[in-house]
């Protein structure tokens, strides 16, 4: 799998590191473990949605790019 290492927006990088990281479901799930499995991916799905209120904070960006890294993605 080539691994992409530019994106036209931040959004479109991270879409690209939930994807790499195994999903909306998954991240979710990590994320926000108080909410359950399908609520916490909704609200993932949410942040990615650009035209959605929901948007990650800082924190969650920092997590999803260490989280990326650690996973050999490095396109944050």
């Amino acid at each position: 799998m080539q691994l992409e290492l530019m994106h036209e927006s931040i959004n479109d990088a991270l879409v690209y590191i939930v994807q790499a990281l195994g999903g909306a479901k998954k991240c979710g799930g990590l994320m926000r473990p108080e909410l359950p499995d399908d609520q916490a991916a909704g609200w993932v799905r949410d942040c990615l949605n650009p035209t959605r209120r929901e948007k990650f904070s800082p924190e969650h960006v920092v997590w999803l790019f260490r989280m990326a890294r650690q996973a050999g993605v490095h396109s944050g």
